[in-house]
């Protein structure tokens, strides 16, 4: 058999962010809400207790006149400093081009994210390259948060 690792601490850390949701209200203004663990656990236990069915973890409800514009958690993957024109037209999801602006998110806070190039392997480089970091809601402008399909392809999805 292979060498098993022990739990770090043996419990997850309650008070760690969970996800981000930005919204924007079609007009250059965009809002962003931060959700715990705890949180989420809370209101999925509440639903759950009402309903008998397991709620969906993250569930944008902007407010009236706001659209959600995009969900983060850990990891997620990012097109950070695109424009839209690049994500247009035949073919657009093999430009090699793409790669060098593949980021996941590596920390999430409020008014604060932190993306690391997807070929970064350590942490220890914080060039421009190897790391971005966003310090509003509004610097998701150009932001596209991507998935990748079956075949290998960038799925964009806001």
């Amino acid at each position: 058999g292979g060498n098993l690792i022990p739990d770090r601490e043996g419990f997850a850390e309650s008070k760690n962010n969970h996800h981000a949701i930005i919204y924007t209200d079609g007009k250059g203004s965009f809002d962003e809400e931060i959700w715990s663990l705890e949180q989420v656990v809370e209101r999925s236990v509440g639903y759950f207790k009402e309903t008998g069915e397991l709620p969906k973890p993250i569930q944008p409800k902007p407010k009236p006149g706001w659209k959600l514009w995009m969900t983060l958690q850990i990891n997620d993957m990012f097109l950070i400093d695109v424009v839209q024109e690049l994500l247009q037209g035949e073919g657009w999801e093999k430009n090699p081009m793409l790669s060098k602006h593949l980021y996941r998110l590596q920390k999430l806070s409020k008014g604060y994210y932190v993306f690391r190039h997807c070929y970064q392997t350590t942490l220890d480089l914080e060039s421009d390259f190897a790391m971005k970091r966003l310090r509003s809601a509004k610097a998701f402008e150009r932001v596209f948060k991507v998935s990748l399909s079956p075949s290998g392809f960038l799925l964009v999805e806001n």
